[in-house]
């Protein structure tokens, strides 16, 4: 599991809690909170392989519901996988020579 798949979850149930601490004081937005919580940790598990995508998605729920999901969002869209930065230190590395 991706570094910004974890914190999405952590951030996730973190805004779940928080929405339900709040529904007395802001009422039916707290169920708004909840609902994007819940998808914001369902959307980087299922989808691993577009992580600009899912990054894309992250932010505009924090923007609309849970401001906590901006953080993994932008980790999601700065994420370079290991195999390709290997693949591409190496061939660099091998047309220097």
């Amino acid at each position: 599991m991706e570094s910004y798949q974890s914190i999405a979850i952590v951030l996730g149930i973190i805004g779940i809690f928080l929405g339900l601490l709040s529904s007395i004081a802001i009422g039916s937005y707290a169920v708004v909170v909840i609902l994007v919580s819940i998808v914001g940790i369902v959307v980087p598990l299922v989808n691993t392989k577009h992580h600009n995508k899912v990054g894309g998605v992250l932010i505009v729920l924090g923007i609309l519901g849970n401001l906590l999901l901006i953080i993994p969002g932008i980790m999601a869209c700065r994420f370079k996988p290991e195999s390709q930065s290997e693949i591409k230190s190496h061939s660099t590395e091998e047309g220097g020579k």
